[in-house]
């Protein structure tokens, strides 16, 4: 498989041209069989494919050159991958979040707020209950997660990673910068 190699290129494509990655993905994302394997992958070559994967969707010359029915389906195997093994691209994987306190609650999730190198954040933990499939639940915070990382608009708060919060049982939280002026309901009565 191509990413075996992937540490090699430093995820930023420095020792292979874009034009050779393209090639290379489009082969394995458009053939069925091959991108099945790439889906059932199960092994340690998981997290490094995931980080590849990340590391191509966020770079500059991938998002000039690919097609976007390409950009589309690395962005789905990324999802799927990630959903299959409760993976994450490590460069979103944070720890030492401190201070860490609830703040309030939506209809499916627990607020909590803390601090990360002297930032406030706001920690976004969906709330699991006993009758869920808390599989299912970890997998739809997954694809959120995913997805919400490839957004960049001035409206959307940034996605800044993910955390284990152990005060919660390890679920996982969903990291942005805690704004200001609170959640939307508290802004508009403001």
């Amino acid at each position: 498989m191509p990413f075996s190699h992937a540490a090699e290129i430093g995820y930023d494509g420095a020792s292979l041209r874009m034009d050779e990655v393209l090639e290379c993905m489009s082969e394995i994302i458009f053939n069925k069989v091959k991108r099945r394997r790439l889906l059932e992958s199960r092994d340690s070559h998981t997290q490094p494919i995931i980080d590849y994967l990340n590391a191509l969707l966020l770079h500059q010359n991938f998002l000039e050159l690919a097609v976007p029915e390409l950009r589309k389906h690395i962005l789905i195997v990324l999802q799927k991958l990630c959903e299959k093994s409760m993976l994450y691209p490590t460069c979103y994987t944070l720890d030492d979040i401190e201070d860490i306190s609830p703040k309030g609650a939506g209809g499916f999730c627990d607020i909590y707020q803390g601090r990360y190198q002297g930032q406030n954040l706001c920690l976004k933990v969906v709330r699991l209950y006993e009758k869920q499939d808390q599989h299912e639940m970890l997998k739809a915070h997954s694809r959120e997660a995913i997805l919400w990382s490839q957004l960049e608009h001035p409206n959307i708060a940034p996605f800044y990673g993910v955390f284990c919060l152990k005060e919660a049982h390890g679920r996982i939280c969903l990291l942005s910068p805690l704004m200001e002026n609170g959640n939307i309901v508290e802004y508009l009565a403001g």
